[in-house]
């Protein structure tokens, strides 16, 4: 099997990035190229475990407020 390369992304913290770890490194075991993509401020953690990093935003300043629930896309629990 020809090697391929695999980008995991997600939004949210580390606790999103977390699980997703054992599968990453699963994933290079067999060979394969990983890279993650994620919130700026969880860029430092996906280097720190080895990974190749890309930010899909900057970091949030300190202090600054999480994004309005408005702009949150809103789950129909009926529909899931």
């Amino acid at each position: 099997m020809r090697p391929i390369r695999i980008l995991f992304t997600f939004s949210g913290g580390s606790g999103h990035f977390r699980p997703l770890v054992p599968v990453a490194r699963a994933v290079e075991a067999a060979g394969h190229t990983v890279a993650v993509a994620g919130s700026g401020k969880v860029r430092p953690s996906f280097e720190a475990a080895g990974f190749t990093a890309f930010a899909t935003s900057g970091p949030r300043p300190s202090g600054a407020p999480a994004p309005a629930p408005e702009r949150l896309v809103k789950v129909d629990p009926a529909a899931e």
